[in-house]
């Protein structure tokens, strides 16, 4: 064989390694996705309109709004502490760094609004969205379920 052969196989020997390599590290990370998305929703979730979900980000808390159907992706920070909801919007309220703060996500276009906690921002939210002033906020923590210390 010449040089200018050997360099062809070793050049194709080259790309089939890498792309070995390449191909079992997407499916290393494919997997670590899935079972890391599989660990999230074993802890339990609450069900909110169009799909949306409550998680539990770890065994401890916090949690999150995320999109069921679109990776889990994180719609509202995690940190919330209470919750209500109708058949569109999603009223949350949440702690961060900066203190407590209530928002709405509309469900159908997947727009949050939050302003710095008040009840009348509360009251504001609601009338600026026409949402029922009955609907009153809840504690995660207690309507979440626990059983046997296992979320589900």
């Amino acid at each position: 064989m010449t040089n200018n052969e050997l360099n062809k196989i070793g050049k194709i020997v080259g790309f089939l390694i890498l792309g070995f390599t390449i191909l079992i590290v997407i499916l290393f990370l494919i997997f670590y996705k899935g079972i890391l998305d599989l660990d999230k929703k074993m802890r339990g979730y609450i069900t909110l309109p169009n799909k949306f979900n409550v998680f539990q980000v770890s065994l401890e808390g916090p949690y999150e709004i995320a999109e069921w159907n679109n990776d889990d992706k994180q719609v509202v920070k995690p940190n919330i502490l209470e919750i209500a909801w109708d058949e569109r919007y999603v009223i949350f309220k949440r702690v961060d760094g900066k203190g407590e703060e209530i928002g709405v996500l509309d469900t159908t276009t997947k727009k949050v609004k939050s302003l710095s906690y008040s009840s009348d921002n509360l009251q504001n939210l609601k009338s600026e969205f026409s949402i029922a002033q009955d609907i009153t906020l809840k504690s995660i923590t207690s309507l979440w379920y626990d059983e046997n210390s296992k979320r589900r």
